[in-house]
């Protein structure tokens, strides 16, 4: 209910939706929540942490169009981070993140499931 809350620019009407809010598609709290559990998923089968891949310092390898997609979408999160500081705007960061889950739906469903981890995972 909260990412429904600021997702929204503050000067726009505000229109109270349970459906909506809680609806599996779209930019929405569950959908987001949808895709964290998937990137957990991947760290589970793996056997493997985000600690312990940082500190591997495994080397970047981007062979896919869709895997250049999901880095550079990454790569635009401190200049976010700055626009809503500067504007006071969190809506800004709510899109972003609704952008980057759904670039991450694409690698995930493109590149991992070229890979027969989809069903997996």
């Amino acid at each position: 209910m909260k990412y429904a809350d600021l997702r929204q620019d503050r000067i726009t009407n505000y229109i109270f939706d349970w459906d909506r809010m809680l609806s599996l598609e779209g930019n929405t709290g569950p959908y987001l929540q949808m895709q964290y559990t998937r990137v957990k998923g991947i760290y589970r089968k793996g056997g493997t942490t985000p600690e312990a891949v940082l500190a591997a310092n495994p080397a970047l390898l981007i062979d896919h169009a869709d895997e250049a997609a999901l880095a550079k979408k990454l790569l635009q999160f401190p200049g976010v981070i700055e626009i809503v500081a500067r504007d006071l705007k969190p809506h800004h960061l709510c899109n972003y993140l609704y952008e980057l889950c759904g670039t991450f739906a694409r690698f995930f469903e493109i590149v991992l499931g070229a890979q027969g981890a989809v069903g997996k995972i």
